[in-house]
C-alpha cells in the first residue's frame, strides 16, 4: 500500500503548533509532487544470495575505525586493534565520517537543578583534539514527564528511552545534540554551538541527524503512547517549521512507529525503519525508503529471511549508499530474539547473510577499510557474558580482535561512522549516535 507522502511549505502556519503531516491536505505544497508509487517489497523479489561476501564487505569510503563501548571504556575499532579511546562517564557519542575521531558527551548533574552538557572530540588514539563546554543546560524537574520522580538517570526518559542523543554531519564540519526536552544545538566545530528554535515543540526528541546537503534536520519524536514520528526541519527559517513525513498521516490512532532513520548519501531522501508498537512490544519490522523528488516510498528489506514474523530491529547505511546491513529477529513471548545479520545490495537486492554463531546476539556492526567490524554478546551459565569484537574482510575471514567480560545487565553498543540507527531500549552504557535495539 502506497504511503502519501507530500512536503508542505515551511512559510506559513495558523496555530500556535504548527507542526505538519506531510499528507495534510490543508497544506499548500512548494510545486506539484508525483502520485506516490506503489510500495514494492524488496524481499518479494527473492533475490540471489551470494555466495562470496566481497561485493557487500568492502565498500568505497568505509572510515578508518568504528566505536564500541564494552567494559567501561570507548574503544576505537580498525580491522587489526581495539584501542582504549576514552573512560570518562559518557552519555553520548558519535564518530566523525571519517572514523578518525569521535565526539563524546558527558553530563554534570552537580547543581542538582540541571544538567549540564558538555561535548569533547578525541582523536581514533584517545587524544584529546578539543572541548565545548556548558552547551547545553536541562531543568531535571522539567526535562522529561516524571523525570525527576521516575528515573533514576537524568540522562534517560522516565519511559526508558535515551534523553540524549549525539550527531556528526557528513559534511563533518558539526555535530547536532538533540534532547528529549525538545532542545536542539547546532555545534560547529570552528564556531560557538547555537541553540536551534522550531516553530513546534520537539519534546520526545530521541534523534537528530544533519541532511549531508547541510539544508535540513531529520529528527525522531517520540509520544507518551511509545509511538515515534519522522519530522524534517528547515534551520534557515527563523524559527525553523517541522514537517512530518513518516509514518503516512502521523502517527495518531495508529500503531505504526518509526523507531530509526538515515539520510541517502546524496541527500535526496531517507531510509526509516517502521514498525508495530503493541503490548508484546514491536513486531514488524521494515526498512523503507523514502524519496523526496518523487514523493513515492518504497520497501527495502523486511524480516523476510527469518519467516513470516521477522523483524528488523535496527540498520546502517554504508558509507557509499549503496548497501545496509539490518540485524533480523524473531518473537519469543514478549521479545524478539536474534535470528541472523544480513548485508543486501541497494543496487541489486542480492543478500549475504554475515556468519554469526547460532548462541551470539549482534549488538551492532558497521564497515571500515577493507571489511566489516561487528560486536557480538555471548551468555551462559558458566562463562557469564562476553562481548567480543569480530572482523571480517571481503574473503570471508574472519578474526577475533578483542574479548570482554560485561555486566550482564548492561548492553554494548557501538557507533559505525556514517550509521543510521538509534537504540528503543533502556541501556546501561552510553549511547551511540545513531544505534538501534527496539525491544
Amino acid at each position: 500500500m502506497a504511503l502519501a507522502l507530500m512536503l508542505v511549505a515551511t512559510g506559513c502556519a495558523d496555530d500556535s503548533d504548527d507542526r505538519q503531516f506531510a499528507s495534510d491536505p490543508r497544506t499548500p505544497v512548494e510545486e506539484p509532487t508525483q502520485a506516490a508509487t506503489p510500495v514494492t517489497d524488496a524481499d518479494s523479489a527473492a533475490p540471489q544470495t551470494l555466495a562470496s561476501p566481497e561485493a557487500l564487505v568492502d565498500r568505497r569510503g568505509a572510515p578508518t575505525a568504528i566505536y564500541v563501548y564494552a567494559d567501561d571504556a570507548l574503544r576505537s575499532v580498525d580491522g587489526e586493534d581495539a584501542t582504549v579511546v576514552a573512560q570518562a562517564d559518557l552519555v553520548a557519542y558519535a564518530a566523525s565520517p571519517g572514523g578518525d575521531q569521535v565526539a563524546v558527551v558527558t553530563a554534570d548533574s552537580s547543581e542538582r537543578s540541571e544538567t549540564v552538557y558538555s561535548i569533547s572530540i578525541y582523536d581514533a588514539d584517545g587524544k584529546l583534539a578539543r572541548n565545548f563546554d556548558d552547551v547545553l543546560r536541562v531543568d531535571v524537574a522539567t526535562a522529561t514527564p516524571g523525570a525527576a520522580a521516575a528515573t533514576p538517570n537524568a540522562n534517560m526518559t522516565d519511559a526508558g528511552f535515551p534523553a540524549i542523543d549525539l550527531s556528526w554531519a557528513a559534511q563533518g564540519g558539526r555535530l547536532l545534540l538533540t534532547h528529549s526536552a525538545g532542545r536542539l544545538v547546532d555545534v560547529p566545530l570552528d564556531g560557538e554551538p547555537r541553540a536551534i528554535e522550531t516553530r513546534s515543540s520537539l519534546v520526545g526528541a530521541f534523534q537528530g541527524d544533519w541532511s549531508p546537503r547541510g539544508d535540513a534536520i531529520g529528527v525522531l519524536l517520540r509520544n507518551d503512547e511509545g509511538i515515534s514520528e519522522l519530522a524534517l526541519i528547515t534551520p534557515g527559517d527563523e524559527p525553523a517549521s517541522v514537517t512530518v513525513i513518516a509514518p503516512a498521516g502521523g502517527p495518531s490512532g495508529s500503531s505504526a512507529t518509526v523507531e530509526s532513520f538515515a539520510w541517502k548519501s546524496n541527500g535526496s531522501g531517507v531510509f526509516f525503519l517502521e514498525a508495530r508498537r503493541s503490548g508484546e512490544g514491536l513486531r514488524g519490522g521494515t526498512i523503507v525508503q523514502w524519496d523526496q523528488a518523487s514523493n513515492s516510498t518504497s520497501i527495502v528489506a523486511t524480516g523476510g529471511q527469518a519467516g513470516p514474523a521477522g523483524s528488523v530491529t535496527w540498520f546502517s547505511v554504508s558509507p557509499d549508499g549503496r548497501a545496509i546491513i539490518y540485524r533480523v529477529a524473531l518473537p519469543s513471548g514478549d521479545e524478539l530474539i536474534f535470528n541472523g545479520l544480513y548485508l543486501r545490495s541497494l543496487d541489486t537486492g542480492q543478500v549475504y547473510r554475515v556468519p554469526v554463531p547460532p548462541s551470539a546476539d549482534v549488538t551492532t556492526a558497521g564497515w571500515v577499510s577493507d571489511g566489516l567490524v561487528w560486536s557480538q554478546r555471548t551468555s551462559s551459565p558458566a562463562e557469564g557474558t562476553t562481548v567480543d569484537i569480530v572482523f571480517i574482510d571481503s574473503g570471508g575471514a574472519q578474526t577475533e580482535i578483542a574479548s570482554y567480560a560485561v555486566d550482564a545487565a548492561a548492553t554494548t553498543v557501538a557507533s559505525p561512522a556514517g550509521s543510521a540507527t538509534q537504540s528503543g531500549t533502556p541501556v546501561a552504557s552510553p549511547m551511540a549516535s545513531p544505534a538501534a535495539t527496539p525491544e
